[in-house]
């Protein structure tokens, strides 16, 4: 009698287990089918809009490369190419003869609103080359949301190895500027440009590295030879 009773509550706990296992996996089975159902209806629906910038680890906004992306917003796609431009390949060394133009600054000249062939750099390089006397590459550098201090920085780091003729840094009047004056990233003290410090804790030391600084130092790292040009527009 005994036995029996061992039995039939060894088979009574082993159906219990498999009752869990089998309502387990149709619980786990229906949200993922609810998750796929509301990632179908969102995407047909409201579609969200997904970004192509990176982050390098002290701030700066960069495209990621080799992206390639549909706009919905927009209406069209948006490519980068393998330096993260939104722009055509360009080689690091300027082909001989060449006069090269590095255009740097914001969403406006970034231009992911309108097509590549509509975009100021799109427009520049294929204007000049109908009335130049010499061969001409406009490559765009500009990244939504940069100041003169990232344009500074990017310049320093990536866009000076590109050896440019001349470099048009296109300001947005209504906030570069103020950005500018509120120095919140740089100052000036007894009448000399300073860099602003941040400092960070690693591994229980504190370092301390120069926050990125603004057009007026563009000009001295320039190299011989090389002109800038700084224009703006009120954003409106």
């Amino acid at each position: 009698m005994v036995h029996g009773d061992e039995s039939s509550s060894r088979a009574l706990g082993q159906a219990r287990r498999r009752g869990y296992l089998r309502n387990g996996l149709l619980l786990l089975g229906s949200v993922l089918f609810a998750l796929l159902v509301g990632e179908g209806i969102i995407r047909t629906v409201q579609p969200q809009e997904l970004g192509n910038w990176t982050y390098t680890r002290d701030g700066l906004t960069l495209h990621l490369p080799n992206m390639t992306q549909f706009s919905s917003r927009f209406g069209h796609e948006i490519v980068t190419n393998s330096a993260g431009m939104r722009d055509h390949e360009h080689d690091l060394t300027k082909p001989p003869g060449v006069y090269r133009i590095l255009v740097l600054g914001d969403s406006f000249m970034e231009a992911n609103q309108v097509n590549f062939e509509d975009a100021f750099a799109s427009v520049l390089e294929q204007r000049l080359k109908k009335g130049a006397r010499r061969p001409v590459e406009v490559i765009n550098a500009g990244v939504s949301g940069w100041g003169t201090d990232d344009e500074l920085t990017y310049f320093t780091r990536k866009g000076i190895k590109y050896r440019p003729d001349l470099i048009l840094v296109a300001m947005t009047l209504h906030n570069d500027v103020s950005d500018n004056l509120r120095e919140e990233y740089h100052e000036f003290r007894n009448g000399t440009h300073t860099s602003i410090r941040w400092c960070f804790e690693r591994r229980g030391q504190i370092g301390c590295r120069p926050k990125r600084e603004t057009l007026s130092r563009m000009l001295g790292v320039c190299f011989d030879g090389c002109q800038m040009i700084a224009f703006g527009r009120d954003g409106k």
